[in-house]
């Protein structure tokens, strides 16, 4: 865990970067009509919590607790939608690790 606001922005920052990229790749890719809404919503998901790391960086510079923890909490529920949309590779016959 990072330990200092300034450590706390560059983590959440280097998070949402990946995140973002993540969401970019999986936009970008040449997906097959039945996978296609599966992978929106993963895209969707990835995006969602690389927008909530980019709250919590800027939460941190500004030394912003509430907003900082209000972040956290979108990371969370961006997370559960994560795992809600791995869940339609399942329904198409997808092995996806718990």
């Amino acid at each position: 865990s990072a330990d200092s606001a300034d450590a706390q922005a560059s983590a959440a920052g280097s998070l949402a970067r990946a995140y973002n990229a993540a969401a970019r790749r999986l936009r970008g890719a040449e997906i097959s009509p039945r996978e296609q809404a599966a992978n929106a919503r993963i895209a969707a998901a990835l995006a969602s919590i690389g927008a909530a790391y980019e709250r919590a960086a800027a939460a941190a510079r500004n030394d912003d607790s509430g907003a900082y923890e209000a972040a956290g909490d979108a990371v969370t529920r961006g997370g559960r939608q994560l795992r809600r949309a791995l869940s339609a590779l399942s329904e198409l016959g997808y092995s996806v690790p718990r």
